[in-house]
């Protein structure tokens, strides 16, 4: 499984390395071409999620480390089999047991 991952998500960095090969790259900067190979993305709200980032590539989740959605366009995720979800459903716990539990949970999806 490969992952980009926004490399400003606190907490993050050493956590998702036992279950994918993780590219950091900032938020801002993650493109098209950086996404193509990925099967997961963890992002914030720097990164818009859309047909123009997607489309070509072969990403199936993307974890979202706030609240809302307003940078993901959730219905074309939907409709082209890519699940969306947040860190923040597992409030109450440290940030990298968060991070370690979403892991775990997507661990069988490569």
């Amino acid at each position: 499984m490969k992952i980009i991952a926004d490399s400003a998500i606190p907490f993050l960095r050493g956590v998702l390395e036992p279950f994918a090969e993780v590219e950091y790259l900032p938020g801002t900067a993650i493109s098209a071409a950086d996404v193509r190979n990925a099967d997961a993305l963890v992002i914030r709200t720097r990164t818009r999620c859309d047909e123009k980032l997607l489309a070509d590539s072969r990403v199936k989740l993307i974890a979202t480390a706030t609240i809302g959605f307003d940078h993901i366009d959730t219905a074309w995720c939907a409709a082209h089999g890519i699940e969306v979800t947040t860190a923040a459903r597992r409030a109450g716990s440290p940030p990298s047991a968060r991070w370690e539990s979403w892991a775990w949970d997507t661990s069988d999806r490569s």
